[in-house]
């Protein structure tokens, strides 16, 4: 429950009065984006998915078949009350949304972290949620599963993208 009311309490600050401390001045910023970011057509990443406590937005994620998310582990260090808590919002183009035609909302059933996350490092960041009822994945509710390419290669190498690769990043 701590580590519950320690984030709530965090994404609350962090949200009200976003502030960089230069020196020992605190600068207050006001940036509602990311830097360089482009504004989305509504719609256009159906995989992404909102990780949310109360309807607030906590984390991101991705949808990877209709049972299962992909996140990052840290969203989940303390498994009992977050899967309790958290939310999974898919079919929304807004943060912090969850009542739209398009949205579907999805308990946890169990979320599986990395084996070796280390939270200091943050080294294998990375964990799966798994819900209680499928997601409806079809163009019509606005998702999508998430591209993820077929290896080819056993050559690790062959793996890594190409120069000029484009990424996608959302949080």
């Amino acid at each position: 429950m701590r580590c519950l009311v320690e984030a709530i309490s965090l994404k609350k600050q962090l949200l009200s009065r976003p502030v960089a401390i230069k020196g020992t001045v605190r600068t207050v910023l006001n940036i509602d984006k990311i830097v360089g970011g482009e504004s989305t057509v509504d719609s256009s990443w159906g995989w992404a998915v909102s990780l949310q406590i109360y309807g607030s937005h906590i984390c991101d994620g991705a949808i990877i078949l209709p049972l299962y998310i992909v996140t990052a582990a840290h969203c989940v260090i303390c498994p009992s009350e977050m899967i309790r808590n958290t939310k999974v919002v898919v079919g929304i183009d807004k943060l912090n949304q969850s009542s739209t035609s398009t949205a579907q909302v999805r308990s946890i059933v169990r979320a599986f972290a990395h084996p070796n996350y280390d939270s200091v490092s943050n080294a294998n960041d990375i964990a799966v949620l798994r819900f209680y009822q499928p997601l409806d994945i079809s163009y019509d509710r606005g998702t999508a599963r998430l591209c993820i390419p077929r290896v080819v290669s056993t050559n690790i190498r062959d793996d890594y993208p190409v120069p000029n690769s484009a990424l996608v990043a959302i949080g």
